[in-house]
């Protein structure tokens, strides 16, 4: 089973030492680990900017020539790494990955998160990752871990060398990170030892990879466009703005499901509908044992009723979603299912 898996946090959170204690413990399947810096096109990116950080003389233009360049490096991770290992159904795990780029050149440059998101998406077609795990340590533990490792490797970057009120900004952004991406990101306590980080990661994956499909609780989300081409979204209390859909009751089926949800939450009656993907999903936002989820998404081409709030809805809308640039950067579970409902083509 394919899954798209990304370590996020400040330097010195201690993402290699993971990635390195993972790969230990992967005996059982095909993990493929790796960083956007490990690419042939990233090697070069990678030291180009890192050269910019220490010279200001040769320091780029602007956050976004920043962006466009480390684009190209995740362009050719997604192709030459990430799409072909996940068509082989394995596991993907990446050190750094776009939400370093939301982090460092987003929140701390002044970018708009979904115009960074936007570009990546409409220009190269990046996929989001199934899951983030951020590692949230406090700087100055992490600084010492890198003078440690200076001292005993003599590896550092020129942004290790930054005064520690800059790493605690990254710190900070990653948690506003989460409230955007609360249903993707899982933050993980890195002050803790190496060994209890790597099992708490490890007893995710492990139930990623080896799920008790026939016990997970299945759900249902509809894609319903209006004449415009834009989006039909449902708001209630829970989730915020998302697609129709909900709980699959026992021994209902998906189809009979997304009938349903549909009809009690929008009044709509879906005359002519089919499945358009299926996949497994974590939830980092749920409570323990009861983050893992089987998803059935649906478009539909028919439908007719008159639109009106029902049940717990709050309120009902058609939305263009063709341009993300001009949506506030606040939390939308939308989001998080259409990228879910893309396959990795």
């Amino acid at each position: 089973m394919s899954w798209l898996i990304s370590l996020e946090g400040i330097d010195g959170s201690g993402k290699t030492t993971l990635i390195k204690n993972l790969k230990k413990k992967a005996t059982e399947f095909d993990l493929k680990t790796h960083g956007w810096r490990e690419t042939e096109l990233g090697k070069k990116l990678w030291n180009l900017l890192n050269e910019a950080q220490k010279k200001k003389e040769t320091n780029l233009p602007s956050n976004w020539s920043y962006i466009f360049l480390i684009l190209v490096a995740f362009d050719e991770l997604v192709k030459k790494i990430i799409k072909p290992n996940l068509l082989e159904n394995k596991m993907v795990i990446v050190d750094r990955y776009l939400d370093s780029t939301f982090v460092y050149q987003g929140i701390e440059g002044g970018i708009k998160i979904n115009a960074i998101q936007e570009i990546a998406q409409k220009t190269i077609n990046l996929p989001f990752p199934d899951l983030t795990f951020v590692l949230d340590i406090e700087p100055q533990k992490a600084q010492e871990r890198l003078r440690k490792r200076k001292a005993e490797t003599g590896e550092y970057t020129n942004w290790d060398n930054l005064k520690l009120d800059f790493h605690q900004r990254i710190r900070n952004n990653y948690l506003k990170l989460k409230k955007i991406f609360p249903e993707r990101i899982y933050v993980i306590d890195a002050n803790k030892s190496e060994e209890e980080v790597t099992e708490e990661v490890w007893e995710i994956i492990r139930q990623l990879q080896f799920p008790e499909e026939e016990n997970l609780p299945k759900f249902v989300r509809v894609i319903i466009y209006n004449e415009k081409g834009e989006i039909l979204l449902v708001k209630d209390k829970k989730w915020g703005w998302n697609l129709p859909g909900g709980k699959i009751e026992k021994d209902e089926t998906p189809d009979k499901a997304a009938k349903r949800e549909v009809f009690e939450e929008t009044n709509l009656i879906l005359e002519d509908y089919k499945k358009i993907n299926e996949k497994n999903i974590f939830y980092a936002n749920l409570e323990k044992g009861n983050q893992h989820w089987k998803g059935y998404f649906y478009q539909a081409s028919k439908y007719s009723g008159e639109i009106r709030n029902k049940g717990e809805v709050l309120d009902i809308k058609f939305v263009d979603i063709n341009s993300f640039s001009e949506i506030n950067d606040d939390h939308y579970s939308w989001k998080f299912y259409l990228e879910k409902i893309k396959n990795y083509e």
